[in-house]
C-alpha cells in the first residue's frame, strides 16, 4: 500500500506548476515579440537603402544625359533649356531613360511631378527633379510623398 504514495511523491517534485509554466510562455511571448520587430524593421531600413541608392542611379543618370546633351555642337544652354521645357516628372525620366539600366527603369513610375517606386511607396517617398537654374546644376531629391 506504501507504493502508491512513492510513485505520488515521485512524480510530484518533477512536474512543472501553473505559475512556471506561465513565465516561460511569457517569456516566449516577449522574444518572439522582439524577433517580430527586429524582421520589421530590417524590412523597412532595406527599403529606405534602396530608395536612396535609385535616387543616386538616377542622379548620375541625370548628369550622364547632361554630358551627352552638351559635348559636340551642343551647348550647354540647349540641354538646360530642353531640361526645363521637360514639365514634369516623367518628361524629364523620358530624357534620361536611356541612361539608366533597365532594372531601374522598369522599377520607376512617373507620377505627376514626382517618380516612384515600390520601396519609395513603401516608405512613403518620391524623387523630384529640381529645374536647373543659369548657375548651378539640377538635381534629384529623394522626398516625402504628397499627392497632388
Amino acid at each position: 500500500m506504501s507504493f502508491p504514495r512513492q510513485l505520488k511523491s515521485c512524480w510530484a517534485g518533477k512536474a512543472f506548476t501553473l505559475i512556471e509554466l506561465l513565465v516561460v510562455i511569457a517569456v516566449i511571448g516577449i522574444m518572439a515579440a522582439l524577433i517580430i520587430a527586429s524582421i520589421t524593421n530590417t524590412a523597412r531600413d532595406t527599403h529606405a537603402v534602396l530608395a536612396r541608392q535609385q535616387a543616386v542611379v538616377v542622379q548620375e543618370a541625370l548628369n550622364a544625359w547632361i554630358a551627352a546633351e552638351s559635348s559636340g555642337t551642343r551647348s550647354l544652354q540647349e540641354a538646360r533649356s530642353n531640361y526645363n521645357a521637360a514639365a514634369t516628372g516623367a518628361q524629364k525620366l523620358a530624357l534620361i531613360q536611356n541612361y539608366l539600366d533597365s532594372s531601374t527603369r522598369g522599377n520607376l513610375t512617373a507620377v505627376g511631378n514626382y517618380i516612384r517606386s515600390d520601396s519609395m511607396i513603401m516608405q512613403g517617398n518620391a524623387l523630384s527633379f529640381t529645374t536647373w537654374p543659369a548657375n548651378g546644376s539640377p538635381s534629384v531629391q529623394l522626398s516625402t510623398y504628397t499627392p497632388q
